[in-house]
């Protein structure tokens, strides 16, 4: 499956990644994290994360707070998807 999305880079989304039970809200902020591949550069912190994904770099994240993109990124975290 490949979700494309204006001029972002296409994501691929794994069947691992699908069959892992992400809510809706959790796979598309896992497709906009990968999109930050394209942005992000060095050590990648969740802090790095999270101010890139609310300064827009991949495009907005619509009605998500900073607090609900860290818990967001710290459940991706938690579920071994990333590690940061």
């Amino acid at each position: 499956m490949t979700i494309r999305h204006g001029r972002s880079r296409a994501v691929g989304v794994s069947p691992e990644i699908l069959a892992a039970g992400l809510s809706l809200a959790d796979l598309g902020l896992y497709v906009k994290v990968e999109q930050l591949q394209d942005v992000l550069e060095g050590d990648v912190t969740v802090d790095a994360v999270v101010q890139a994904l609310v300064h827009g770099a991949t495009g907005p994240v619509p009605g998500s707070t900073a607090e609900d993109l860290r818990a967001g990124v710290e459940r991706l975290v938690r579920w071994g998807i990333y590690t940061l």
